[in-house]
């Protein structure tokens, strides 16, 4: 989270990185991506990260 919000690049070992991930203006880490010619909406095209032993996972 530190790297994506001083908008520097994940380290190479991140599982993260190949999801290209973004923080949004409310401070939720989302899927990043090419997505933006979709005809879907952006919270579909761009779904909030959670850890997997969150209990909403």
């Amino acid at each position: 989270m530190t790297c994506l919000e001083k908008k520097q690049d994940l380290p190479g070992s991140s599982p993260l990185k190949k999801l290209h991930p973004v923080m949004d203006k409310e401070g939720l880490l989302r899927v990043g991506g090419r997505n933006i010619h979709s005809n879907l909406s952006a919270d579909e095209t761009h779904p909030i990260l959670i850890p997997g032993k969150h209990h909403l996972a």
